[in-house]
């Protein structure tokens, strides 16, 4: 798989009708263009560019975005038509998903109950590639931990029977693509990585990782194995002990 060309992808709910690509006709203070392939209301527009413009105030001096770029954010509500698009824009389509991105500025998403915060998640996989071009899936728990971490899709592990039992998936299996038979770990357990990559070593080291594409041994000093280790003792310790 192309390194540029992931893509965060989501469990899907229900499909629409299918229109003609269009543009939001309500203008909007922050630099964002809606590509409609399906109508949305101006209210659903305002709502989503407001999310945008939220996370884009929140990252902007980390992530080194700048308010002369533009973000198009592609909304399609027919299914198959998102996939259709989703192959011509990445090269393969990925049943289940509801939001990858295809460039630094470009986020495609389907239309469904969970639109706006998807688009969030996607913007910030947007984001994170203005620190490091090639930090797209790679390494993908990361590039995933990223995005989940700071749109807060938080679960807690008390919630997670593997983890309540002690068994934590390793870096390696959480380098998985998504299947048609659902998301794997790295949606469930990538919020608790960010976190403890940002308690332990701070913000700074957590941006440099992004930018050194999760190189755990040149930028925190320690192996896999034992990044693993720790990792599990911490969440151990902080929520379920």
């Amino acid at each position: 798989m192309h390194k540029l060309t992931l893509y965060s992808l989501s469990i899907i709910f229900s499909a629409c009708s299918y229109h003609s690509p269009q543009t939001s006709e309500k203008p909007s203070d922050f630099p964002v263009k809606l590509v409609l392939h399906s109508p949305i209301s101006i209210e659903k527009a305002t709502e989503v560019k407001e999310k945008i413009g939220q996370a884009f105030t929140r990252l902007s001096d980390e992530f080194n975005l700048s308010e002369k770029e533009v973000f198009n954010v592609h909304i399609w509500q027919d299914y198959n038509d998102y996939l259709s698009a989703q192959k011509v824009n990445i090269g393969a389509s990925y049943e289940g998903s509801a939001g990858y991105v295809f460039s630094k500025n470009d986020l495609a998403v389907y239309y469904n109950d969970d639109m706006v915060e998807n688009i969030e998640h996607e913007f910030i996989h947007a984001a994170s590639l203005h620190l490091n071009n090639e930090f797209g899936n790679n390494p993908r728990w990361l590039w995933e931990a990223v995005a989940i971490y700071e749109s807060g899709e938080f679960t807690h592990p008390q919630q997670i029977e593997y983890l309540r039992n002690g068994d934590f998936p390793s870096l390696s299996e959480l380098n998985g693509m998504l299947t048609p038979d659902g998301a794997n770990k790295i949606y469930q357990v990538g919020y608790l990585l960010a976190e403890f990559i940002i308690e332990k070593w701070g913000r700074a080291k957590y941006l440099q990782l992004i930018q050194e594409s999760g190189h755990l041994n040149n930028v925190l000093s320690v192996s896999e194995k034992e990044f693993e280790e720790e990792w599990k003792q911490f969440v151990s310790a902080k929520y379920i002990n």
